[in-house]
């Protein structure tokens, strides 16, 4: 059994959904949905998070997992094509990480690529903070009830994530912005 599969079985035993366990466990819902497909592996903060959610302990959460191996994360990667990992917020709005081992990193960067009319999801986390910068493009980022936009190349915005933020492509055409994220999925 994998991680991913564990901590997805343990999930289904409480009958929760993965934004349940999430809350319980103070971590991002795409985190945990990255947990369980297989896409992260996470750390040892990661795990203590998702045991104290689970009300187990790390040897109960570890138990019958294959292979587990957090690495250092120091390496350099250079991923090919088809080791690129995305995230699909929906058909026209897409996040490509920018870094392997993420969860092993301080911070999370990405480039942001929606279609025109694409958005992200509205996202908020406990604490934290996200750069974002435009390279191409026309983009409003909501910040609460406020909203930005970023029009020229390199204009950027940094925000609190404990305030709900939305980006969306309010050109014609394809808008791209490079997010860093800090700290990782929490």
């Amino acid at each position: 059994m994998t991680f991913g599969e564990k901590v997805r079985t343990l999930r289904e035993q409480h009958d929760w959904s993965q934004r349940e366990l999430a809350k319980r466990s103070q971590l991002a819902s795409g985190t945990l949905s990255h947990l369980e497909t297989g896409k992260f592996r996470g750390d040892l903060a990661t795990h203590q998070k998702l045991a104290r959610g689970l009300g187990i302990t790390l040897a109960e959460l570890y138990r019958g997992i294959e292979g587990l191996d957090l690495g250092n994360g120091s390496a350099p990667v250079t991923p090919t094509s088809d080791e690129i990992d995305t995230f699909r917020y929906n058909e026209n709005a897409q996040a490509i990480l920018l870094a392997k081992q993420i969860f092993q990193k301080p911070f999370l960067p990405q480039l942001l690529v929606l279609q025109p009319k694409g958005q992200t999801h509205v996202e908020q986390t406990p604490s934290g903070d996200k750069w974002v910068c435009l390279i191409k493009g026309h983009v409003d980022v909501r910040v609460g009830e406020a909203h930005h936009r970023l029009e020229t190349p390199y204009a950027s915005i940094f925000i609190k994530t404990s305030e709900p933020h939305q980006l969306t492509n309010v050109g014609e055409a394809t808008a791209e912005c490079i997010m860093v994220t800090s700290p990782v999925g929490v």
